[in-house]
Formats: C-alpha cells, sequence, structure tokens
C-alpha cells in the first residue's frame, strides 16, 4: 500500500550555506496533489519517497534529513507530467533517440506496487492499450528501489541507494529499446563539482549538431582531461562508460559514488543559464546545485526476444570525499 508520509516543509537552507546534503524539497501530500507513493525507511535512518507515478524516486535522505538527491523547487506534481527531479526512468527511449516522446513513456505512467518491505518496493508497468497506441509491443517493467546494499556492491548498509529496471518481452515479437536512470544529484557548487572516471570514453556531444550521429549529436574519441568541470551547458552520452564513475562534491564535502550494471553508457548533463531559462519547471538558478549522471544504454539499442528479459542496475554511495575512487570501499 502507499503511504503519504515524506519530508515535510522544513526550514529551506541552500547547499551553498552548509557542507553536507541539503534540506529536502517539500513535497506536496498525497490528499494536495493525487499522487501516492510510498516512504521506505532504512535501521540507519534513511528514508526513500518513490511516486507511483513513473516509479519516480524523489527523494533519498540521510539520518539527519539531508537531501542526497535534487528535485526542483519549480517541479510540477500533475500527471501526465513527469517530474523535475529525482530519478525517472526513461524507457523505451531516452531523449530523442528515436521517433517516441522525449525520454519515452515509463516516467510518464502510472505503475502499480508489487511488493514493498520497510526498505524496499518493487513496482510494475505492464504494456496496456495506452501504451500499444504509442509503442506496439507487449512488456513488463519492474523497478526494484531498495535503502542498504548488499554483496560485492555496498559493503556497509547505509548511505546506499540501490535502483534495479527489469524489462520482460511478454509479446510473440522481438523488440528494441534504449533508457536511462536519469538521476539527479544535490550538490552545493556546480563550480567546485567534478565527476571522476570518464577520461578517454568516447562521447556524442549535445552542444556540436551532427546530423548524421546518434540523437543529432556529433561524436568525439574522448578527453584527456582526469576529471569534468563545469563552466557552461553540459551535455554528453558517454559510450562504453566504466561501471564505476564518481561526483566530487567539494564544496559539500563528499563524493557520491555511481556503480552500473547492464548499462553500459554514461549521460552527464547540466543545463547551465540558458538552457535553465527555458524549462518551465527548473528555477533559473538551480543549476548551480545539481548535476545529472545517468547510467544508460543508447548508443546500441538493447534488443530483447519474445520471452526473454533484461536487467539495468545503479547503486549509488555517499561517501567522504577522499574515498578510493575504484569502487565501493
Amino acid at each position: 500500500a502507499a503511504c503519504p508520509s515524506g519530508p515535510g516543509p522544513s526550514a529551506k537552507r541552500s547547499r551553498a550555506d552548509a557542507m553536507g546534503p541539503s534540506r529536502p524539497r517539500a513535497l506536496p501530500s498525497e490528499a494536495d496533489s493525487g499522487m501516492p507513493r510510498v516512504t521506505l525507511r532504512s535501521p540507519s535512518g534513511e528514508a526513500c519517497v518513490v511516486f507511483t507515478h513513473g516509479a519516480h524516486v524523489a527523494s533519498w535522505t540521510d539520518a539527519d534529513g539531508g537531501e542526497n538527491l535534487f528535485t526542483s523547487e519549480a517541479a510540477v506534481f500533475k500527471p501526465p507530467k513527469a517530474l523535475r527531479g529525482g530519478v525517472p526512468v526513461c524507457w523505451p527511449q531516452f531523449g530523442g533517440v528515436g521517433d517516441l516522446q522525449a525520454h519515452g513513456f515509463a516516467r510518464n505512467s502510472e505503475w502499480a506496487v508489487k511488493v514493498q518491505t520497510d526498505d524496499q518496493v518493487v513496482m510494475t508497468l505492464k504494456s496496456n492499450d495506452e501504451t500499444r497506441a504509442m509503442w506496439p509491443h507487449d512488456f513488463e517493467l519492474q523497478l526494484t528501489v531498495k535503502l542498504g546494499g548488499s554483496g560485492s556492491a555496498a559493503s556497509a548498509t547505509s548511505g546506499v541507494l540501490k535502483t534495479t529496471l527489469a524489462v520482460l518481452n511478454t509479446g510473440d515479437a522481438p523488440f528494441s529499446f534504449t533508457a536511462a536512470l536519469h538521476t539527479y544529484f544535490g550538490v552545493a557548487d556546480i563550480a567546485k563539482t567534478r565527476v571522476l572516471g570518464l577520461k578517454g570514453v568516447p562521447y556524442h556531444d549535445g552542444n556540436v549538431p551532427d546530423k548524421s550521429a546518434l540523437a543529432g549529436r556529433k561524436r568525439f574519441d574522448g578527453d584527456d582531461a582526469d576529471t569534468i568541470n563545469f563552466d557552461g551547458e553540459f551535455d554528453r552520452i558517454y559510450c562504453g562508460a566504466p561501471d564505476w564513475l564518481t561526483i566530487e562534491d567539494e564544496a559539500g564535502g563528499r563524493a557520491i559514488g555511481v556503480e552500473k550494471h547492464g548499462l553500459p553508457d554514461a549521460v552527464v548533463w547540466n543545463p547551465h543559464v540558458a538552457k535553465s531559462a527555458r524549462m518551465g519547471d527548473f528555477g533559473d538558478d538551480e543549476w548551480k546545485r545539481m548535476v545529472c549522471v545517468e547510467p544508460a544504454a543508447v548508443e546500441n539499442a538493447v534488443e530483447l526476444k519474445p520471452g526473454a528479459a533484461w536487467t539495468g542496475q545503479q547503486v549509488i554511495k555517499v561517501m567522504p570525499i577522499d574515498a578510493k575512487r575504484t569502487g565501493f570501499p
């Protein structure tokens, strides 16, 4: 059953005003928004809010109530509009890589709660007349959201959020798709934020048009810089990216590790000034406090035969700023 509780309208402070996570964005109540949600809680005091609309993770707070993700203060909580922030599920299309609406329809659809425990929820979306009108295939999606980690992905039970997307072809014909877990991370100051792990990785640059390339983005062989820094609009699809990436939130005094499985690519995005001003559900200055690092399968579409299944996963770990960069401690 969905639970209407979640981060309330606590006193706001920006990440620039304090080290570490920010206060969570106040989410509208279920009564006010008409949007059911599940609130997960871990034994260590962390909390995670997942809306059934889009199976959308909108908030992940630590034991002190600090927010690890970013959701815009201008986000529209009115289905079928997708939420700006958190972890949108992009499926069966990433961005404009295809003929469907941008980022597909999974993030705009109503999912069902299949299983819920204190620290985990499984939501499902099955093909129906509405999805078939947009995309003529039969499928079942399952998104599992879990607080804490286990196995090789994480040795600690706190400071970890795991999201797993599973796709099953329930039809009698093959289909292909692209996908991403479009995660928005909150940072204290984008000018003091770096992304590590993508040196020399080929990428398609959304700021350099090329009609003959993927989604109209020119392809480059990779950069020699050890880190990605943000001094303007940044919009790249990195192809064949390592399965471990690190966000250094220097002004926030922490690092965020992103471990991915089954999602070979990684998208890095920050809209900066001009694009922020063009987005109606994003504050003009909010680009200073966020960065998207998105495990994805974009360059080569995933192909599924009838009865076949696919799984993609991201495991996010909040770490000290000087933590090792090759995997979870």
